[in-house]
């Protein structure tokens, strides 16, 4: 989770955080061919080798890590990609740049917005759009 709380929103990792809360322990894993099937007395749910996708509507409707891939993340002990779910809840589409968690501002919407559209606007600019 760590991991990311340094790529993507905070709405993002709540709801991460919600699925992972969410897992349970009663998932029967089945392997068939190049793809796992987490199933229980409710449902099943394909997911790839690679844990890159799964069949769930959290994963459908979100693109972030669902319930299912967390689960066999951990009983596969597969390392998460988290570099391929959805980039619209990421917080910067550059890899290089600094991790947000060192600058106290970089939670705010109108800094990240900014950085969506890379475009660098000073206080002073930001306190005038204010003022309008």
């Amino acid at each position: 989770l760590e991991r990311l709380r340094k790529t993507y929103t905070p709405y993002a990792v709540d709801r991460v955080i919600e699925q992972f809360k969410a897992t349970t322990t009663s998932y029967i894993i089945i392997e068939d061919g190049n793809q796992l099937i987490t199933a229980t007395n409710t449902g099943r749910y394909t997911a790839n080798l690679d844990l890159t996708s799964c069949s769930c509507t959290f994963f459908n409707n979100f693109g972030l890590p669902c319930r299912h891939l967390l689960f066999l993340s951990d009983r596969a002990e597969i390392l998460l990609p988290v570099e391929d779910f959805n980039r619209r809840w990421r917080m910067s589409d550059d890899e290089d740049e600094d991790s947000l968690d060192e600058h106290p501002e970089a939670w705010s919407p109108v800094v990240i917005q900014q950085r969506r559209n890379r475009d660098r606007v000073t206080r002073e600019d930001m306190y005038s759009r204010a003022l309008q």
